[in-house]
């Protein structure tokens, strides 16, 4: 059985969680293994449709992010599907150090190839570390949390 057959067996997510854990700059093609060429990849701000897309936005994360980091806190795996909740870190000269906590909702095709990977996390939060536009934001997010 080829370890591409394997990630639809169980514990295929905890593989790729790893390998999302060890994720850096020289080790992105690392990942094409574990993704189907036609993958469907989507967070707050993109929405992507290959496999060499994902790893092109990555490879840009890392050329404008420093110290970009993902901790995977819990892995929930149901046969080819299963959900990923983890943390996200990174600094750069323009927003400084941040952190964002997510929930990713990954499914497997049948040859055990990642086919889809959505990501959900609140885009206010990284948007409030950005000069300028982060003091509205925040503002914005005080507003509504009083009226809630």
């Amino acid at each position: 059985m080829s370890e591409f057959q394997q990630m639809a067996q169980p514990g295929w997510l905890q593989h790729y969680a790893s390998a999302l854990e060890n994720l850096s700059p020289d080790r992105l093609n690392d990942l094409e293994q574990y993704l189907a060429d036609d993958l469907q990849f989507s967070d707050p701000f993109n929405h992507l449709h290959t496999r060499d897309a994902f790893i092109a936005l990555m490879d840009d994360m890392y050329a404008r992010l420093d110290e970009v980091g993902f901790k995977v806190h819990s892995v929930i795996e149901q046969q080819q599907q299963g959900y990923l909740y983890w943390t996200y870190s990174a600094s750069s000269s323009v927003t400084g150090w941040f952190s964002i906590q997510g929930v990713s909702r990954v499914e497997v095709n049948e040859a055990g190839k990642i086919r889809l990977h959505e990501d959900y996390w609140d885009g206010s939060r990284l948007m409030q570390t950005l000069p300028l536009l982060g003091r509205v934001v925040a503002w914005v997010r005080r507003k509504l949390a009083c009226q809630g």
